[in-house]
């Protein structure tokens, strides 16, 4: 009866989203899966209930798709003593799901010690070929937008798509700076599938800690809504935003070169 009615609840989340999602699509998916609790009631355990959503995104991109997912550990931030990122044992920060994929055989973790990401399907080897900037050039961020990839917000409590920073950091380097972040150099300690020790530098483009500037997205989501280029559904009571990569960036470019606090507020 509960796989009956599972089965039932995601072929209607799946005809929802196919309007936006299609077979082939990469897509960089954050989850906030804790809004979901009428899922978590029909489901035996908590892989059943994490399979619920990751059978719903097979079925939407198909075998010739790729899921792209945050897993981000903040490994060498200030705050740790060790600055030592695992790529096999440094659990995600950011919920239960990312931390189910790392464990799968077919799926991909990129070697950033702060901002990495699981990746499964066709195109894994490409976006796990990164390189030590987590927004800049031959980020995965980057080769998003380069492969014209999609960003979902899925269940977050506002439009945050963490791109942002990506745009930011382009535009920094390639407009004019930004006074509320900066390119921070991380150093520590990387290891890899093999178990072996490399000391690493990493770069980041981060807030500044004595700016208290926060994200504002308000801005960005009326100018895409206005241009129809922002896409909501209505999923269990949760809202669900879908953008393409290239339209989230060429507008952020456009308000940023208007206002550079265009994607903040004090």
């Amino acid at each position: 009866m509960i796989n009956k009615k599972r089965k039932l609840i995601q072929k209607k989340i799946i005809k929802k989203l196919s309007k936006f999602v299609k077979k082939g699509d990469i897509i960089n998916c954050e989850f906030d899966l804790t809004k979901f609790n009428s899922i978590l009631a029909i489901s035996k355990n908590k892989f059943h209930f994490i399979n619920f959503f990751l059978e719903i995104f097979y079925n939407l991109i198909g075998p010739k798709g790729t899921l792209i997912v945050p897993a981000f550990t903040y490994s060498w931030g200030k705050d740790k003593k060790k600055k030592i990122f695992d790529i096999k044992k440094s659990l995600p920060k950011v919920g239960i799901l990312p931390s189910y994929l790392i464990s799968l055989p077919n799926v991909s973790r990129t070697m950033d010690p702060m901002f990495s990401f699981a990746i499964l399907g066709k195109n894994r080897k490409y976006f796990s070929d990164i390189s030590n900037n987590s927004f800049g050039k031959n980020s995965v961020y980057e080769k998003i937008l380069k492969k014209k990839g999609k960003l979902i917000s899925f269940g977050l409590n506002q439009f945050d798509p963490t791109f942002v920073h990506f745009v930011e950091q382009y535009y920094d380097e390639n407009f004019s700076k930004l006074k509320y972040r900066y390119l921070k150099k991380f150093s520590g300690i990387l290891i890899d599938k093999k178990k072996k020790k490399k000391k690493k530098s990493f770069f980041c483009f981060v807030r500044k800690s004595k700016n208290n500037m926060v994200f504002n997205g308000k801005k960005i989501q009326v100018n895409l809504t206005k241009k129809n280029k922002l896409n909501r559904v209505n999923i269990l009571n949760n809202d669900i935003y879908i953008v393409n990569s290239s339209d989230f960036f060429r507008e952020g470019l456009v308000g940023l070169k208007k206002s550079k606090y265009f994607f903040v507020k004090n």
